[in-house]
């Protein structure tokens, strides 16, 4: 296979990610509106592990489980990450 067809196949591999992740990352606003009206902590580390447990077990190629579930940890960082963003944005705008 051409290398150039391989990197167009990747392309729309990364298209349909991004808009998975715009979709995911809606569904994180959700959350957190959830756990500031609940006064929930951003982080909830039992279901992160969950999470990564979950990922760890659908990966069906086992030379990428590592590479997977690292990529799934730095997402649920970004996701806490952009939580707390949301939080402080919120706090400032009351504070004004």
């Amino acid at each position: 296979m051409e290398l150039g067809k391989i990197r167009q196949e990747i392309d729309a591999i990364d298209q349909q990610l991004v808009s998975l992740l715009e979709h995911r990352m809606q569904c994180v606003e959700r959350v957190i509106r959830y756990k500031q009206a609940h006064q929930i902590s951003v982080l909830d580390k039992g279901r992160e592990e969950e999470i990564l447990e979950r990922v760890a077990s659908q990966v069906k190629d086992q030379r990428y489980k590592a590479s997977i579930v690292a990529s799934f940890h730095d997402l649920l960082e970004v996701s806490r990450d952009y939580q707390k963003s949301l939080l402080l944005s919120d706090e400032e705008a009351v504070d004004e």
